[in-house]
């Protein structure tokens, strides 16, 4: 199945008074009785869309396939619903049909259709042991419901309603902002759809205008969720705070940093009895922090108020907090080597002992660079 490009044209798909098509519904209405397969995207990894004719097998007896034209009706994921011929009605599901021939029989999406497919729905906290999410976002809807967003593991953003969830990039929930913003400036009326499109040109979902306030955004046809303008731009703000957390995997646990509601930079770090603790610094005592870690990964400060009065090298800062806290900053083990990078440990504890985190050479670049892209955003 090669590229199509044919858009949908509405006037040749009338519906009825409920909004469902009425095209396609000769001879006995039915669907035929057995279901067609296709895949729903073509071999570029282009979603199929809505009024592209297609040809599709459809067997008749056993060793049989009848081809027939087929116009595709609703947006194409998982599954759709297509018109045969305008006699009849069947659903194809989707399934890597496009093989050459010769290649090994397989059943895959596009990578960002699966992808997108592997969102998370949020989950209380326990309060004990590490949170699903590293930092997360609630938006009350008008339907009673509340969209979630958070991150985890990586870098997707999960955007869910409690329910279900997909896992987006930060790109893409900025289309939805967008596409929501131009519907409701103008650009759609009530009952109307139009694509929303990714900066690769590809559509991954729909909004349609179903109020005056209101937009229904469908992603990959298995998430819908109803927005109003001012929810969108909620979503997309917090959206653009989420997406600079980080998970670290250090070897000897898990350490979160993150962006707190609050413009603050959070840490969440091991206990003295297992349990996690929160950490919150303002800017300034982020930027310190920072730069004691620089510091001591150089073995000097070029500031002059971190160096040893010996001149020797630096290998560990205590960063005042306040009110008689600290987090002691120290280097452990051998210094950068002579091609640079990190040779030895970085230990960051509080000054009381009630946490701490520390980086094994491998984990090291992960968390200063978090820490690092979190003071950018202050």
């Amino acid at each position: 199945m090669g590229r199509h490009s044919m858009g949908w044209k509405e006037d040749l798909h009338p519906r009825d008074h409920d909004g469902k098509f009425t095209s396609g519904s000769g001879g006995s209405g039915r669907a035929p009785s057995t279901p067609a397969y296709t895949s729903t995207y073509d071999r570029a990894g282009n979603a199929i869309k809505p009024g592209t004719r297609i040809k599709i097998a459809k067997g008749k007896n056993k060793g049989q396939t009848a081809t027939v034209t087929a116009i595709v009706q609703q947006y194409p994921v998982a599954k759709i619903d297509v018109d045969i011929d305008g006699k009849g009605r069947a659903t194809l599901y989707a399934r890597d049909t496009n093989l050459d021939k010769g290649s090994d029989a397989k059943a895959a999406l596009p990578a960002n259709v699966a992808r997108r497919s592997q969102g998370e729905v949020l989950r209380p906290d326990d309060g004990y042991s590490f949170p699903q999410a590293v930092t997360s976002a609630e938006i009350p809807l008008d339907d009673g419901s509340t969209l979630t967003l958070h991150k985890s593991n990586g870098d997707a953003i999960h955007v869910g309603n409690g329910t279900n969830a997909s896992a987006l990039t930060i790109d893409e929930i900025e289309e939805i902002e967008s596409s929501i913003n131009n519907a409701h400036h103008g650009g759609l009326d009530i009952g109307e759809s139009e694509d929303i499109v990714d900066m690769d040109g590809g559509a991954f979902g729909r909004v349609t205008k179903t109020g005056r306030n209101q937009y229904q955004v469908d992603i990959d046809g298995r998430q819908s969720l109803t927005l109003t303008p001012k929810q969108a731009d909620q979503m997309e703000s917090e959206a653009q705070r989420i997406q600079s957390a980080r998970r670290i995997q250090t070897a000897y646990g898990p350490a979160d940093v993150y962006l707190t509601p609050g413009g603050k930079l959070g840490l969440r770090a091991s206990g003295g009895y297992g349990e996690y603790v929160d950490v919150e610094l303002s800017p300034s005592q982020a930027r310190k922090l920072s730069d004691a870690i620089t510091a001591t990964y150089d073995g000097f400060d070029p500031n002059g108020e971190l160096n040893n009065e010996d001149g020797s090298r630096i290998d560990q800062v205590d960063v005042p907090l306040g009110k008689g806290q600290s987090i002691h900053v120290e280097q452990q083990g051998p210094t950068p080597g002579e091609n640079g990078g990190p040779q030895g440990d970085l230990l960051l504890e509080a000054g009381d002992g009630s946490w701490s985190i520390t980086a094994d050479p491998n984990s090291y670049d992960d968390l200063t660079d978090a820490i690092r892209d979190v003071n950018d955003m202050l």
